[in-house]
């Protein structure tokens, strides 16, 4: 069911007002002043969405803003007196909270949530909270960072979970942890306590396929299996929205990069290589026979390939292609 409410961050922004949030921004930002901007469309048609989302890409710009509400004051004799009032009030309140923040009430525990854009930390507000409280940022993981996120979650929920499980949900979830957690509620929603979790269990509860992936390609194309590799990409040419060819491209140019930088190791011991990758030990015998099977030539060769693809799959200097013919070409390259 839709409500008529309005949104208040992009992540609830169903009408895909991002570009045109991106353009006010920009006007808003660069245009001389003074400057009078109007937005005009039928009732329910999201002007107030786009402007909360507006006024939210101004504040994490760190641009003061002021929300003022002309129909609460329709009655009023003369409208830019309220104006006036409503920007005093709001200049007063940052004051009285800065204020606040230089002597901070001990017995009052007072959070503020910051969310979805990284915080300024050159602000006074957030010099004071870091002088006079505790200033805490959760910042985003790096891609080698999710499967043990993963498996420390899994293990706090009383369960255990098996390595290519792990990366199994990693290369298929992303970094966005919110998204993770939810899948793995999901996930041991049916087991029982203390199973181990396989890639049957993940097929079976998330529909992840377990042979259909880009962790699976990644092998096959290691392996140099070519019948297992055209099995993958046809598959996924045939799945498109579920794995686009810039997502494929993007996950073969971070393996091949691996592979590259594996035969310039001084060190190959599987503690060294685990520890430099930020890998499981258990998958660095996969890069042990993938790089045997891939000199320094070759790698530097599927690196050009993978740029080359990446670039068409933009629409640069070429004409449309399916994203399925585009991916089914570009893994013939790799192993031809």
């Amino acid at each position: 069911m839709l409500t008529d409410n309005e949104v208040k961050n992009h992540k609830e922004d169903s009408l895909q007002y991002k570009s045109l949030c991106d353009t006010l921004t920009g006007i808003i930002m660069t245009s001389q002043t003074p400057i009078t901007i109007g937005v005009f469309g039928e009732w329910g048609s999201g002007k107030t969405s786009l402007m909360r989302l507006t006024e939210n890409d101004l504040k994490a710009g760190n641009t003061k803003t002021v929300w003022f509400n002309a129909w609460k004051f329709d009655k009023a004799q003369d409208l830019r007196v309220a104006l006036i009032h409503i920007i005093l009030k709001q200049i007063e309140k940052d004051k009285l909270l800065l204020a606040y923040l230089e002597k901070p009430v001990p017995t009052t525990l007072l959070v503020f949530d910051y969310k979805y854009k990284k915080v300024d930390g050159r602000t006074s507000f957030v010099q004071l909270l870091k002088k006079n409280g505790v200033f805490f940022e959760s910042k985003k993981l790096y891609d080698n960072q999710v499967p043990k996120w993963i498996e420390g979650t899994i293990r706090g929920m009383g369960y255990q979970i098996n390595p290519e499980a792990m990366m199994l949900l990693s290369e298929n979830l992303g970094t966005d942890l919110s998204k993770i957690e939810n899948e793995l509620k999901k996930l041991v929603i049916n087991i029982d306590k203390n199973t181990e979790i396989t890639p049957d269990i993940v097929e079976k509860n998330i529909g992840i396929s377990k042979d259909f992936n880009i962790f699976e390609l990644q092998k096959a194309l290691g392996e140099r299996n070519i019948y297992k590799a055209n099995q993958i990409i046809n598959f996924f040419a045939s799945n498109p929205k579920d794995n686009s060819v810039v997502f494929v491209i993007v996950m073969l140019f971070n393996y091949f990069k691996r592979l590259l930088i594996y035969h310039t190791l001084k060190d190959k011991s599987d503690k060294n290589v685990a520890s430099k990758f930020g890998i499981n030990p258990y998958f660095v015998r996969e890069i042990r026979i993938a790089s045997s099977r891939y000199n320094i030539a070759k790698l530097r060769s599927i690196i050009s390939i993978l740029r080359e693809y990446d670039q068409k799959a933009k629409g640069v200097e070429t004409a449309p292609i399916e994203d399925g013919e585009l991916m089914k070409e570009m893994i013939y390259k790799i192993l031809h």
